[in-house]
């Protein structure tokens, strides 16, 4: 829905990708002046510590 606006929008199911995402979304936000929109899509681990 953002595209269709002329925002900026992408998925991220990656932890890897989630940095590179946010600062392609920080680029369009403050360089470009436009919208942008992550939807992140990670799944929880949790580490046991004891």
């Amino acid at each position: 829905m953002v595209q269709a606006s002329g925002g900026y929008g992408e998925r991220v199911t990656a932890p890897g990708e989630l940095m590179p995402a946010l600062e392609r979304a920080l680029k369009a936000v403050r360089v470009e002046k436009r919208q942008a929109l992550l939807n992140v899509c990670l799944e929880a681990s949790y580490v046991k510590t004891s």
